[in-house]
């Protein structure tokens, strides 16, 4: 499941539908880029390619596209976190040059 999302936590696009899950991961996303913002600044980590959590039913990626877009995936527990990462990391690089044309 994937959703782009804005930097206000809104969906640009997603894969799920409307629904409590889509807003869910929306806010998260929108979150989340405060919070890599932040995370460079405080702990001078230079620029944030991904972040990964990983629980018992489920893991999400949330990789930055631009300082207003975050790209959001919720995959499977037993998904292979380098495999979703390319993967990721291939869609941004696809996706890029859509916003900024935009």
């Amino acid at each position: 499941m994937l959703s782009l999302v804005d930097a206000d936590g809104l969906p640009l696009v997603s894969t799920l539908g409307t629904g409590s899950l889509d807003e869910a991961l929306a806010a998260f996303g929108g979150d989340i880029l405060r919070q890599l913002e932040r995370a460079q600044a405080d702990f001078q980590m230079g620029p944030m390619y991904q972040v990964h959590f990983v629980g018992r039913d489920r893991q999400l990626f949330a990789v930055p596209v631009s300082p207003q877009a975050t790209l959001v995936a919720m995959v499977d527990a037993q998904a292979t976190p380098a495999t979703i990462t390319m993967h990721l990391l291939a869609l941004v690089r696809d996706i890029l040059p859509h916003l900024e044309s935009g």
